[in-house]
């Protein structure tokens, strides 16, 4: 499929280049779309190989970013694992049987964890989308990305966000808006 694509693409840049007045209207914009489509799979992959070789986290690390009181709401449930071939630990933080917070976080250190960027995260930077009842979309957030779903009809909320080098949150609410689950993410901070 890549060849047939680059072919497609070369045999249009050959008649392109054969216009000499489109030539000197607009050539630096075919080598933007080639840079922008070929750059971000490029980072990917760059982020996904320093993170099968960097060090794993351990579970008292990962618990770390789970404090014991999250936007007013105390943590209510706590549990970590490693039987997945990478860390994982959650936090519930239930205001009421209609509104509570869930913080996970993933150690994406290793072969296992680096797969688990990229499909949770990475794969979904690309995705935006709105219809009546949601939205995708990536988002600025604290000097990174972030990939922010909203159900409205449902009002949930998650945010997926990278943070310390290999650290990958997913902070998800009920009943709380965007911002709202956009500031209690912060709070989580960005120990990197």
């Amino acid at each position: 499929m890549k060849r047939v694509f680059l072919i497609v693409l070369l045999a249009s840049l050959a008649v392109y280049s054969c216009n000499s007045d489109n030539q000197k209207k607009n050539p630096p914009v075919a080598d933007a779309k080639i840079k922008s489509v070929a750059a971000p799979q490029d980072a990917v992959t760059t982020k996904t190989e320093e993170l099968k070789k960097s060090t794993p986290v351990g579970l008292d690390q990962l618990s770390s970013w789970l404090p014991g009181e999250l936007n007013g709401i105390k943590r209510s449930n706590l549990t970590m694992s490693s039987d997945m071939g990478y860390a994982v630990a959650h936090a519930d933080y239930e205001k009421n049987n209609k509104t509570d917070i869930r913080v996970t976080v993933y150690d994406c250190s290793g072969e296992t964890g680096a797969n688990l960027y990229k499909t949770t995260y990475a794969s979904k930077l690309k995705e935006s989308q709105e219809t009546e009842d949601s939205y995708t979309k990536t988002i600025d957030f604290m000097g990174g990305k972030a990939v922010e779903h909203h159900e409205k009809k449902n009002k949930v909320t998650t945010l997926t966000y990278m943070a310390s080098n290999q650290i990958l949150l997913v902070v998800s609410a009920r009943n709380l808006d965007p911002e709202t689950v956009r500031e209690a993410a912060q709070k989580l901070g960005n120990k990197g």
